[in-house]
């Protein structure tokens, strides 16, 4: 058993190393009862470079968790509920919402959906009423 559990936590490890996971976090702000409220990531091999962040809410249900690059938003954000809904998900570069955006309703169903060019929205934008059916359809580019 003793022999079973060491190759478990070998493989473990491993798993882990390889995952390509170069960052670690730190508590940068708690709730009075010690709970986290703002968790930074940085980077192994440069520890002032911050790569990732995650807050919380007081339920200790997370509430945003987005991606730095050179100390700016960059990559993948995603936004909670604080039931742990998704409320809106998507992406920055260099500090700009960039790309796909979706938010959703309190009950899980798709809100908005349209895209950004460097913050400003492109493209057709739909919006949804609380029930899934579309509601209106904008084009930003005209």
């Amino acid at each position: 058993m003793k022999k079973f559990k060491s190759v478990l936590f070998l493989g473990i490890l491993i798993f882990l190393c390889s995952c390509g996971k170069t960052y670690v976090g730190k508590v940068e702000q708690a709730y009075h009862d010690g709970t986290p409220k703002l968790v930074s990531y940085y980077s192994t091999d440069e520890p002032d470079v911050l790569v990732r962040q995650k807050m919380y809410y007081p339920n200790k249900q997370l509430r945003i968790d987005g991606f730095f690059k050179d100390g700016e938003k960059d990559g993948k954000w995603t936004y909670y509920y604080e039931d742990g809904v998704l409320w809106s998900k998507g992406y920055f570069k260099m500090g700009k919402i960039d790309g796909k955006n979706e938010s959703y309703h309190r009950n899980g169903k798709l809100n908005i959906r349209g895209s950004f060019d460097e913050g400003v929205r492109v493209g057709k934008w739909y919006y949804y009423k609380e029930d899934g059916n579309l509601e209106k359809e904008v084009n930003y580019d005209e």
